[in-house]
């Protein structure tokens, strides 16, 4: 999908909101949804800040309607929880991930797939939020939920246990985290295109390890690959482009190419706001 989808579909969405305002009145479950999905658009087309009261007001709604332990009010809160991730706000969304999860606990029980994909989110946040100990602990019991209900192959095994590689990195358990990291990349090679976003973030997160370890040329292709990947589909100034660029920055630093780093910096600021 290209960003004028998503403006696209925003637009198609205002229009229903509008209608489903004046002959369903102001709190209706449908119109939640609606938000819900207008916001989503929004968000997707990257007008990040714009989306959050929309996001808001489908949850407000969802809560009046719906109740608190509603499925649908979990995916709401869980969508807001995921804006202030991209926002990089990690404490922000921890209260949403608090809601959505009793929400899923509630409404599809804690060994659901659906669950342990909301807990490994939550636990990417404690990671990027430097809490990697309670990150391992959440996503340990996600991976443990996936491999049982969805089996060591599937798509969704892969990253939760690409995402316990990135929070065992940081613990400094190498080991078991370079064996999560490489079976997750195999796993995801066979899957998806070479450029899915999925595929780039755990080669990045794999050249973070290797950079961790000091394995600096077993690093760099899979930096450089994340990172040109991001740029050529989201531009330069996406979250995920800025954190891969960083990492990339870093590793240029480390190995005393300085002026790489810089040309790097350059790519940013002639970019602008892409």
């Amino acid at each position: 999908h290209s960003t004028s989808d998503f403006d696209a579909a925003a637009d198609v969405f205002t229009e229903t909101v509008a209608l489903e305002r004046t002959y369903l009145g102001a709190n209706h479950a449908r119109l939640a949804a609606t938000l819900n999905n207008l916001a989503s658009s929004i968000h997707y087309a990257g007008r990040l800040e714009e989306a959050e009261p929309i996001y808001h007001e489908a949850v407000r709604i969802a809560r009046a309607t719906l109740g608190e332990h509603h499925p649908e009010t979990g995916i709401y809160l869980q969508n807001i929880a995921g804006l202030y991730d991209e926002l990089g706000r990690f404490d922000a969304a921890v209260p949403f991930y608090e809601a959505s999860l009793r929400a899923h606990d509630a409404s599809l029980g804690r060994d659901n797939p659906n669950t342990a994909l909301l807990l490994r989110n939550y636990g990417l946040n404690r990671y990027e939020a430097g809490a990697a100990d309670q990150a391992v602990e959440m996503l340990r019991e996600a991976l443990a939920t996936m491999r049982a209900q969805m089996g060591e192959d599937h798509l969704y095994t892969a990253v939760t246990a690409s995402a316990l590689g990135s929070a065992l990195t940081a613990t400094g358990e190498f080991a078991e985290a370079r064996r999560l990291l490489v079976s997750a990349r195999t796993s995801l090679e066979a899957q998806l295109p070479p450029d899915h976003y999925l595929l780039l973030s755990v080669l990045r997160e794999l050249g973070r390890h290797y950079m961790s370890t000091g394995m600096y040329e077993a690093a760099e292709p899979l930096l450089q690959t994340a990172y040109t990947g991001y740029v050529e589909q989201y531009g330069t100034d996406n979250f995920m482009t800025r954190r891969a660029r960083g990492l990339l920055r870093e590793l240029y630093v480390r190995t005393g190419r300085g002026a790489l780093a810089e040309d790097l910096d350059e790519d940013t600021d002639e970019a602008g706001g892409q």
